[in-house]
């Protein structure tokens, strides 16, 4: 069973776009109005979504991802970008991230573009702490297992 994070996609008040305000202070990639409320849980419960993936199936993007909502299409993106870097080894991610999107074809949501660039960014940071945080599990480990 794929493990999936789904939430409501957010509408601006301004111009309709939708879009996930996943930090407080966020504007509307289109428009750029403010928004007024945000989901904080998003990232935290897609990182956890694709660590989750990551130790069932061993990628992010398993198999069997069906997409049916924009929430679907967002993930299975940021899910094929971390999938690739790591296949190809990647060390600088957020240059990797870029490439990407030079590349992305959004149709009439071109302001999605930058937006869902952005979330790869946050994510890459977040997934860098906890691979920091298991290298030094991993270390203190082995150190351990030498004694």
């Amino acid at each position: 069973m794929t493990i999936k994070f789904s939430q409501k996609i957010f509408k601006c008040s301004g111009c309709k776009a939708e879009f996930i305000p996943f930090d407080k202070g966020h504007k509307c990639p289109q428009c750029h109005k403010k928004v007024n409320k945000y989901i904080h849980e998003f990232i935290p419960m897609v990182k956890y979504t694709m660590l989750c993936n990551k130790k069932i199936y061993g990628k992010y993007l398993p198999g069997s991802y069906g997409i049916y909502s924009l929430m679907d299409y967002i993930q299975t993106t940021i899910f094929s970008i971390f999938d690739s870097a790591e296949a190809k080894k990647i060390k600088n991610r957020e240059r990797f991230i870029d490439k990407y999107f030079e590349n992305k074809f959004w149709k009439k949501r071109t302001y999605l573009k930058t937006h869902v660039k952005d979330i790869a960014y946050k994510l890459s940071n977040e997934l860098e702490v906890v691979n920091s945080i298991s290298r030094k599990a991993e270390n203190q480990n082995e150190k351990k297992a030498r004694k």
